[in-house]
């Protein structure tokens, strides 16, 4: 049985959650008081769903260090000022931000609090660009995006247009051979593996994925809507310009303090924790896709086990399809409608769908499924 217990979880691989968080606040619909289950990740699209206002919310990643941002963020949002609390995590300049840790610190937890004490230098830096994912787009960034276009163009593809006047841009400005070669050796899984991600993360996709991750970014990148995707913004220019994540905007900035009581840190399994208690929504980022098929359909009928009637499941595929409706139609229903409309204005241009899906009634149970024991990375 395949698993990722050999991956390296010691470092921080993802900063921010690059999974687009107004879509999943569109398709998990949450009965007032509701319990849900969310991937930790960097923790932007848990906080997120505090929007949801459920009495439970439970955040788990198999890495503690991802953990650990997570717990970061939520105790400077905790302690802090909207303003504060975007100057130390990296939003906006700051020269204080190792001034605000030492406010913060003391509601940490101890190994959360000695981690970043012995890592000072990427609370200096601003937490939000310490991940390796971060550190892939940065070399993207300074080595192969000035091979491809001036400055002049970066400028010229995110300024407000039309999207008339955005297609003719991108296909006389933007799109040359450059860009295409060398983005595709970039995100090609060979590379991306490496420097991005983890080989592992890759065992279950095809080999021409700076191919498919084209193809997608060129949809985006001549479509108007790239112009305020905060997304792009950063992996073009390293800052989110005007856009800010859902769970730092200033209308939902006091929401979200007011809630974080709820919410419930695990280091776990998305399916053991799943297999404890029951949930109404589910977080599942894009974790099936890293599981061989036949121990994705397993575990897809283990964890139908435990979802309620009417549980609702959102979740993305980035390179490798998978549904649980199709590994278990008797199980879960596909919302197709809702699925492609969403899936069309993913700010995450690069996922292949988000999938919403909702288990049906309970008729078959399946008690005796073997528990599961893979290893489940986190976002991306």
């Amino acid at each position: 049985m395949a698993n990722l217990s050999d991956v390296d979880f010691s470092f921080i691989r993802y900063a921010n959650v690059w999974e687009d968080a107004d879509n999943l606040l569109q398709a998990l619909a949450v009965p007032e008081g509701g319990r849900i289950f969310s991937i930790a990740s960097g923790g932007d699209n848990a906080l997120a769903l505090l929007l949801k206002n459920p009495r439970q919310l439970v955040v788990a990643d198999v890495s503690h260090v991802q953990l650990y941002v997570t717990e970061l963020k939520i105790r400077a949002i905790e302690q802090l000022c909207h303003a504060e609390t975007l100057a130390f995590l990296g939003f906006r300049e700051s020269g204080d931000r190792i001034n605000c840790l030492s406010r913060i610190k003391p509601f940490l937890t101890l190994p959360c609090a000695a981690y970043f004490t012995a890592n000072s230098d990427l609370i200096r830096d601003g937490i939000i660009h310490a991940g390796k994912f971060e550190r892939y787009f940065s070399l993207f960034r300074r080595y192969v995006l000035p091979l491809t276009q001036p400055e002049k163009n970066i400028e010229g593809l995110l300024r407000l247009k039309s999207p008339a006047e955005q297609r003719r841009f991108y296909a006389q400005y933007w799109d040359n051979w450059r860009w295409r070669l060398l983005f595709k050796v970039f995100f090609s899984r060979f590379v991306m593996g490496r420097l991005g991600r983890d080989p592992k993360f890759y065992a279950q996709a095809g080999h021409h994925t700076g191919r498919a991750i084209h193809k997608r970014a060129e949809r985006h990148l001549a479509s108007a809507s790239c112009q305020t995707n905060e997304f792009l913004h950063y992996i073009l220019t390293g800052r989110f310009g005007s856009g800010l994540p859902v769970y730092l905007r200033r209308e939902n900035f006091e929401t979200i303090k007011k809630r974080l009581p709820v919410i419930e840190i695990v280091r776990d399994t998305a399916e053991n924790v799943c297999g404890r208690q029951p949930f109404e929504a589910y977080n599942l980022s894009n974790i099936f896709e890293y599981m061989p098929q036949d121990y994705f359909e397993a575990t897809a009928r283990k964890m139908a086990v435990h979802i309620p009637g009417g549980g609702r499941l959102a979740y993305w595929n980035l390179l490798v399809d998978r549904r649980l409706s199709r590994a278990a139609p008797q199980l879960f229903g596909h919302d197709a409608s809702l699925s492609e409309r969403l899936t069309g204005h993913d700010k995450g241009f690069f996922y292949q769908t988000f999938i919403v899906e909702t288990r049906l009634p309970k008729t078959v149970c399946f008690e005796n499924t073997k528990p599961a024991t893979f290893f489940l990375p986190s976002n991306s």
